[in-house]
């Protein structure tokens, strides 16, 4: 059924509890129809049902990305190849006896 259908709210107080589509019978939806207590079934195999809400997107900031100062071996404020080239050579060195 459409919002503006003359079949809503239009039949008797007794009916299946349930339309075609699965929907609960009856169902009043303000505004519509006769607007009465509710207890009115839409004419025919389907209840008039309210389009489901429209989900609202909350958008979340993104971190805002930081150095691990562990990779900057260096130390010079950046992780470069530098630090690749020597973490690579230091890689296998022991110290101690």
């Amino acid at each position: 059924l459409q919002p503006e259908s003359p079949c809503i709210d239009t039949a008797g107080t007794s009916g299946p509890s349930d339309d075609l589509d699965g929907n609960p019978r009856p169902a009043d939806v303000a505004g519509l129809g006769r607007d009465g207590t509710g207890d009115e079934y839409d004419m025919g195999a389907y209840e008039f049902q309210l389009p489901p809400p429209t989900p609202t997107v909350t958008p979340t900031e993104l971190p805002t990305p930081t150095m691990n100062p562990a990779s900057d071996i260096n130390q010079s404020g950046k992780v470069d190849t530098e630090d690749l080239l020597l973490l690579i050579l230091d890689w296998q060195k022991v110290s101690g006896p």
